[in-house]
């Protein structure tokens, strides 16, 4: 690949090269040259910054391409794990739940579970957290928990292991969950 010159103007400078966060900005002068090492930069009058790029022998630009191919394949891979995953996942959840949980989930990804103590609960089977509802007695959302399983498992199995807490140890379940009120 060729070494060339490129120009940034100062907004997109200034874009590139600031953090903000809800109550600051905060810029650097050198973070793209830290990042980039092998440029280097003049300001022009015109409030343009000019970057002259290092050339990358052909044998670097081989060895950079090698290292990108290798990477999709790899990603390729994990996603076809995650994909198997996600289906086993899916087979066990289904497993789990009765006719009609099972026909709640195919129409909307979500599932009503009846605690041990009697109460009626929503799973919602699309989110990993804040995905579980307690309702009332006429269906409405009253209640609403943030409780997970680790965040690289499926979310089929996540769900499942909701609805089996709920069913088996509700108690915990409120104990450990973080929990606020639905507004109506």
């Amino acid at each position: 690949m060729a070494g060339g010159t490129f120009q940034v103007t100062a907004t997109t400078w200034l874009t590139w090269n600031c953090t903000t966060n809800s109550t600051t900005t905060s810029c650097s002068d050198n973070t793209w040259t830290t990042w980039s090492g092998t440029t280097a930069a003049t300001n022009t009058a015109s409030n343009t910054v000019t970057w002259h790029c290092a050339e990358i022998s052909a044998a670097e630009q081989k060895r950079i391409d090698q290292a990108n191919i290798k990477r999709d394949e790899k990603l390729k891979e994990i996603a076809e794990q995650r994909k198997v995953a996600k289906q086993k996942a899916e087979r066990l959840l289904k497993r789990h739940l009765t006719k009609e949980q099972e026909d709640q989930y195919e129409d909307e990804k979500t599932f009503h579970v009846i605690s041990e103590n009697g109460h009626r609960y929503e799973v919602d089977c699309q989110k990993r957290s804040e995905n579980v509802y307690k309702l009332d007695k006429r269906g409405r959302r009253i209640m609403r928990y943030c409780i997970h399983a680790r965040s690289d498992i499926p979310l089929p199995d996540n769900a499942l292991a909701q609805k089996l807490m709920l069913e088996h140890n509700e108690k915990e379940f409120l104990r450990v969950a973080n929990s606020w009120s639905v507004s109506a």
